[in-house]
């Protein structure tokens, strides 16, 4: 039931983000950085509105901003509802009163992420496309793929 349950969670979101209502024309999102007529602004506004993401001050999202390993893991730990764990350390990179630390401490008990070979997490570091596949696999139970075409840059 689990596993059913997460992927159904994502799509019930990414169904809500589609159905949320338009900014009208030149309205204006809460970020500067942010206008009410770019093609994320709804999907900013309700990611910031359900507390999956802040922006990187009070009135900037940065959307051409890169995305860390810290950030992916802390949407996912939300998105999970940020369950309650025992604080435990589990990378050396990762203080305990770190922004990430419970999200990267929840996703190592989960499974979603065992860090770098060296035993690091590497928290800053930015989220590569292959991680991001990992974490979200992870996230979703691993499930069995179910084939296709072969990627292109596959070997990469």
């Amino acid at each position: 039931m689990k596993t059913i349950k997460k992927p159904l969670s994502l799509l019930l979101i990414l169904a809500l983000v589609l159905t949320l209502p338009v900014l009208a024309e030149g309205e204006q999102a809460a970020y500067t950085d942010v206008p009410g007529n770019a093609w994320f602004a709804r999907a900013v506004e309700y990611c910031a509105a359900q507390g999956l993401m802040n922006g990187v001050s009070e009135d900037s999202f940065a959307p051409n901003g890169g995305t860390t390993r810290a950030m992916v893991v802390t949407v996912l730990y939300r998105l999970s509802g940020s369950p309650v764990r025992a604080s435990e350390k589990t990378f050396p990179d990762v203080a305990a009163d770190s922004w990430y630390a419970d999200s990267v401490t929840w996703a190592a008990l989960e499974g979603i992420t065992t860090g770098r070979e060296d035993g690091r997490f590497a928290p800053d570091e930015a989220i590569s496309r292959q991680d991001l596949a990992v974490f979200l696999w992870r996230s979703l139970g691993s499930p069995a793929a179910l084939g296709g075409e072969p990627l292109t840059d596959e070997g990469q």
